[in-house]
């Protein structure tokens, strides 16, 4: 009644796509901009819950990084 289960993970299944501009080009540097987005699916081993029904729980989850970077003297 108080205690938690723990599903043991069975296999992750991650997707990512993104992409890198050119904001600004000058004669002191570069200064870029960038963009990434991730999504993992975690799927747990089958298990049987309290009520004796075959279940297999997954988790999900989204991510966006999103990065600005300055690189001195380079074009």
């Amino acid at each position: 009644m108080l205690g938690t289960c723990n599903a043991q993970t069975q296999s992750l299944a991650s997707y990512t796509m993104g992409g890198w501009w050119h904001l600004l080009d000058g004669r002191y540097g570069s200064v870029m901009t960038g963009v990434q987005y991730t999504y993992v699916r975690k799927f747990a081993f089958h298990g049987v819950d309290d009520g004796g029904n075959v279940s297999r729980p997954t988790a999900n989850g989204n991510t966006v990084f999103v990065t600005f970077r300055y690189y001195p003297f380079q074009n």
